[in-house]
C-alpha cells in the first residue's frame, strides 16, 4: 500500500510540474504592443509583435511564429521589418533561437545574427539559474558581440497589463558587449509573463542607472 501511496503522490508531482503554463504565446494572430524607452523612461518607438502562425500540439507543445513591425512616434511612420522568427515550445520548454533574442529596433537591412539558443522551463523557480548564451550581429563586417550571462530568478510578480494579469518571474542578469575595439557591460531586468514571453524589459549601465526599457501596453486577440 506505501509503494503504490508512493507512486501516486510521485505522479502527482511530475503532472504538477509540467502543468505549469510555458513561457509564450500559443494563439494565432495575438498582437503584442510594446513601447521603447529611453533613460528619461520616455516612449521613443513601439514593437508591434504579431503571431502569424501556430503549429499546436497541446499546451506543453507547440511552435510559433511572430512578425514584428516599428513604429516611430516621432515621425509616426510605420517600419515594416520583414522579420519572422520561430519559438518552440516542446514538454513546457521554450526555446528562443537567436533572431528571436534580438530587439527589433537593432533590426536593420543587411543584419546577420548568429549565435545560442536560450532555454527556458516552464519550470523555472525563484534561485534556478538559464544558461548564457552569446549573439553576434553583422552589419556590413561590423560585429556587435554581446554575451549574457549570471541570469538568476529573483522572484516572482503579477503584472497587470492592459487588463490581463500576467504571472510572471523576474530574471536579474549580466551582458557584456563588444563593438570593435569597444567594451560595454551593463545589467538587465527582465520579466516572463507565463502565456505571454518577455513583457518587461529594463537595461542598466555598470552603475546601475537605467539606460532603456521596453514595456508591454497593449494586448489584443486573446
Amino acid at each position: 500500500m506505501r509503494r503504490i501511496y508512493a507512486i501516486f503522490v510521485l505522479s502527482l508531482l511530475v503532472c504538477s510540474a509540467y502543468a505549469q503554463t510555458p513561457f509564450y504565446l500559443s494563439k494565432q494572430g495575438v498582437v503584442l504592443k510594446c513601447e521603447n524607452r529611453d533613460a528619461k523612461d520616455k516612449a521613443t518607438s513601439i514593437t508591434e509583435l504579431t503571431v502569424t502562425d501556430v503549429d499546436y500540439t497541446d499546451a506543453q507543445n507547440f511552435k510559433t511564429k511572430v512578425s514584428h513591425n516599428l513604429i516611430d512616434l516621432k515621425t509616426k511612420k510605420v517600419i515594416v521589418l520583414n522579420v519572422t522568427h520561430p519559438v518552440t515550445v516542446e514538454n513546457g520548454v521554450t526555446t528562443f533561437v537567436p533572431t528571436s533574442l534580438v530587439a527589433p529596433s537593432s533590426v536593420v537591412e543587411g543584419l546577420i545574427v548568429e549565435g545560442d539558443n536560450m532555454v527556458f522551463p516552464a519550470t523555472l523557480k525563484v534561485g534556478d539559474t538559464l544558461n548564457d548564451y552569446t549573439l553576434t550581429l553583422n552589419v556590413a563586417g561590423v560585429k556587435t558581440q554581446t554575451t549574457m550571462h549570471s541570469q538568476v530568478v529573483d522572484r516572482e510578480e503579477t503584472v497587470t497589463i492592459d487588463g490581463h494579469d500576467i504571472e510572471c518571474i523576474v530574471v536579474k542578469g549580466k551582458q557584456d558587449a563588444k563593438v570593435l575595439f569597444v567594451r560595454t557591460k551593463m545589467s538587465h531586468e527582465i520579466w516572463y509573463g507565463r502565456g505571454y514571453g518577455p513583457i518587461i524589459t529594463k537595461n542598466y549601465d555598470k552603475k546601475g542607472k537605467l539606460v532603456s526599457s521596453q514595456v508591454l501596453v497593449s494586448i489584443s486577440g486573446l
